[in-house]
């Protein structure tokens, strides 16, 4: 099919669409013109490739940096089935309290909506992503081999907790579920 042949077929198919759909005396004005409606559908076309935003596929992503830091490394993300985005962050063998909280809320602050799980060792990162996300299934249980490794080595949390009336906010968490360290706003 030739292209000049596509863009009528088009355009007549735009054209009655919008008779079809129009409650407004343009319809009459739009379908004697093939041209005025290829228009405006290119028009159309061109404003939707003019918004495209900055991560569209034209520009790859490293999945393993976070929004606000590229220094940082994410291990893994996993998005559950409530749509919450977890991202699992390595941080340094023996960070302080004080060096968590800071990072907490420099990536709280990037991405607002998502729970952060701070990993002082990678060398079993693949393995855990692949268990919660099993877990999440009700495919594995807390008593498996690789629950006990991230007990030793997920130092903090980041995610959203509910006070006291139905209050919500966001603390950073010693371990996997362990005191508040600090509330982050």
């Amino acid at each position: 099919m030739s292209t000049a042949r596509f863009h009528r077929l088009l355009s007549r198919q735009f054209t009655r669409s919008y008779i079809e759909t129009s409650t407004k005396g343009y319809a009459s004005m739009i379908s004697r013109s093939p041209w005025l409606a290829s228009g405006l559908l290119l028009l159309a076309l061109l404003a939707c490739n003019v918004s495209k935003n900055d991560n569209s596929v034209d520009k790859p992503v490293d999945k393993n940096v976070t929004k606000s830091d590229p220094d940082v490394k994410v291990l893994g993300t996993f998005t559950n089935r409530r749509n919450v985005v977890n991202k699992y962050i390595l941080v340094e063998k023996g960070i302080s309290d004080d060096k968590l909280v800071e990072l907490a809320k420099k990536l709280h602050g990037a991405e607002p909506a998502a729970n952060f799980w701070f990993v002082d060792d990678d060398s079993k990162s693949e393995e855990m992503i692949q268990w919660v996300k099993a877990y999440e299934k009700g495919d594995a249980a807390a008593t498996d081999p690789i629950f006990d490794w991230m007990g030793d080595h997920v130092v903090a949390n980041l995610q959203q907790y509910f006070g006291q009336g139905g209050t919500k906010y966001w603390a950073l968490g010693k371990g996997m579920l362990g005191d508040q360290i600090a509330k982050i706003e």
